[in-house]
């Protein structure tokens, strides 16, 4: 029976079970929730684990492990102290933003040594040298969160530290590289689906639906690899065929109707990285991705469930015999990794180097390939479903200035400067 004691905000009450299986320095506090039973904890359980996105969780429990190693590196084993001082906080700034030119030059400069081989050695650093200022950032978020789950204040809010936060960032020398070096434009796009037409007598199915779940991910505004996972039926609705050809305005033109209509289907997202179930988000296949994604589902033969769902060594899809498609974890269908090990088998397949290609390549090549068309901005970001106006600006700034005359002042060789004439020539 519930009591009037007022409950603590729903931030503070994550689930506890997977921090703990994480290995993590004790059980996220969940107190303050007066008289419930246990069949009500374990109902809260779920729904505030299904509050937060998988990689979200992911990312705040691989934080919070790096975070108990690095403390227990430098401080001989010691347990991370909750709440961490702002000292804590400034001294794994130090360790992490350091110069590593400096550190050449004097070895005692940033993260000690044993600290670093330590970390090295545990697998929660991958290569010597400072941190990118971004997973510097996403950690002390991390921690700041960690803290206010046991309804502590984070040591990150100090005057102090805010300070020393900013001025380390500003000094910092780390010039970030993109998430995938090639963003898959329309031209590299069509290579991947021509290694999924090229596969097609050998393994139907598997080309069938790697080419619908290429197709749907970019079209659809280039959707991360856990978000093509969530698609199920229910999520698909069957729209009014589209015109071929529209007005740069996007205006319906006689000539438009002319051309021909295409068919077209809407794909509603419950939950991605800036959206959730209550905004209702839904964006638009037209013509070729709405074919694929038909060619699919008849050959699969499935009717409800998960729309892309894994397939087995002998070519069978997962799904039940009434047609309703699953993953491997029930209700869920393609895993992230199952999406980007398929965008990597198809980008060498079609003689592509992987290592250049990403499932986030995708996309970045949407947003790339809209720009490069002159599509505008908003018409795109209601694609893509950007939250920031500023983040998507970023790849229409690159494509204007690749374009632009002013990249282009020394692009051609000086014309040959007439000859002089000789005093012998008059």
């Amino acid at each position: 029976m519930l009591t009037d004691e007022p409950i603590r905000p729903a931030a503070r009450l994550v689930a506890t079970q997977d921090h703990v299986e994480a290995g993590l320095p004790g059980a996220v506090e969940t107190g303050g929730l007066g008289d419930l039973d246990e069949a009500e904890r374990e109902t809260l359980h779920v729904l505030l684990g299904a509050g937060i996105a998988a990689n979200s969780r992911l990312a705040l429990i691989k934080d919070a492990r790096y975070l108990a190693g690095w403390w227990a590196a430098a401080n001989g084993g010691q347990h991370l102290p909750w709440p961490a001082p702002p000292s804590a906080v400034v001294r794994f700034m130090v360790h992490h933003l350091y110069d590593a030119e400096e550190r050449a030059r004097n070895p005692d400069h940033g993260m000690p040594r044993a600290v670093e081989e330590k970390l090295l050695a545990a697998g929660l650093k991958r290569e010597a040298g400072p941190a990118a200022p971004a997973t510097v950032a996403r950690r002390l978020a991390s921690w700041a969160s960690l803290h206010r789950m046991r309804g502590l204040k984070p040591p990150t809010e100090d005057p102090g530290v805010r300070e020393v936060r900013r001025k380390l960032m500003r000094a910092s020398t780390y010039m970030p590289g993109r998430k995938a070096q090639a963003p898959v434009l329309a031209d590299t796009l069509e290579a991947l689906l021509q290694a999924c037409e090229i596969d097609i007598d050998r393994e139907p199915l598997r080309a069938a639906r790697d080419a619908a779940l290429l197709a749907v991910m970019w079209a659809s505004g280039g959707r991360r690899r856990s978000e093509a996972g969530m698609i199920r039926m229910e999520h698909l609705r069957r729209e009014r065929p589209q015109p071929a050809e529209i007005a740069p305005d996007g205006a319906l033109t006689p000539e438009g109707t002319a051309a021909g209509w295409l068919p077209a289907m809407t794909i509603a997202l419950p939950r991605t990285k800036t959206t959730r179930a209550v905004d209702g988000a839904r964006v638009w296949l037209i013509g070729r991705p709405v074919e694929l994604l038909d060619a699919w589902l008849q050959a699969s033969g499935i009717r409800s469930g998960a729309v892309f769902v894994p397939i087995d060594r002998h070519g069978n899809p997962r799904i039940t015999p009434d047609g309703r498609g699953f993953g491997r974890r029930g209700l869920d269908g393609l895993s992230g990794q199952a999406v980007a090990r398929i965008v990597k088998t198809r980008a060498a397949q079609a003689g592509l180097d992987p290592r250049q290609i990403s499932a986030h390549g995708l996309r970045s090549g949407f947003m790339t390939e809209a720009a490069n068309r002159d599509v505008p901005i908003q018409q795109a970001m209601a694609q893509s479903l950007h939250r920031s106006i500023a983040v998507a600006a970023r790849y229409y700034d690159e494509s204007a200035a690749a374009r632009g005359r002013g990249a282009r002042l020394l692009a051609d060789p000086p014309a040959p400067a007439p000859r002089r004439p000789k005093a012998s020539d008059l």
